[in-house]
């Protein structure tokens, strides 16, 4: 074992041959351990660098899922307070059309509901007064056969309004010829003059 390296010897033994062999040997087997511990190292250094971009990569995505979920919360919030804000303006426009309906019926037909027929009832009552505010063509004749009726019956009893009217001026000359007749003459007279007065008056 004397004037063997130490290295060397534990690993291949000590062999009484060429010095130079056992020092390449030894540098081999340097090697050999470094490059182990060089892979070792990379094989590491890649482990933690891929659990790194993992790890990168799940935040990102966790993230990303947390924010969708945000996102879709915050809409779903949006849109039940536009329906319920819509809902609230619907029954609001509903209820002032109502009143404004109530408003323009309650002034049209009066102080309730049931005065509308009333003003169908003036509605019909007005065309029925125009209806009958254009008479017929027999009404007019009619009307006009009655008118020169009464004019003619008016001018006979004016006439003898007038003829009653110089008989009673003439009635004293009676008087004093027949006293009793011309009495009697001037009753009549008197009454036939009151009733012609009465006529004319009347017509």
């Amino acid at each position: 074992m004397q004037g063997c390296p130490i290295f060397p010897v534990l690993l291949v033994g000590c062999h009484h041959g060429d010095r130079r062999v056992q020092v390449l040997l030894t540098i081999i087997i340097l090697i050999v351990i470094i490059v182990t511990i060089i892979i070792i190292v990379i094989i590491i250094i890649t482990i933690i660098i891929i659990i790194t971009i993992i790890t990168i990569i799940t935040i990102i995505v966790m993230t990303m899922i947390i924010l969708t979920i945000m996102v879709m919360i915050i809409l779903i919030i949006m849109i039940m307070m536009t329906i319920i804000i819509s809902s609230i303006v619907i029954i609001i426009v509903i209820l002032i059309l109502t009143l404004i309906i109530i408003i323009i019926i309650t002034a049209a037909g009066g102080s309730d509901f049931g005065a509308v027929p009333d003003f169908e009832f003036a509605v019909r009552e007005v065309l029925i007064q125009e209806v009958n505010e254009e008479p017929a063509d027999e009404t007019i004749q009619i009307l006009e056969k009655q008118l020169a009726e009464a004019q003619q019956r008016v001018q006979e009893l004016q006439q003898r309004l007038l003829e009653a009217r110089k008989a009673k001026q003439k009635a004293p000359n009676w008087v004093k010829s027949e006293p009793a007749a011309g009495f009697r003459r001037m009753e009549i007279v008197e009454a036939s003059d009151d009733e012609d007065d009465e006529e004319v008056q009347q017509l």
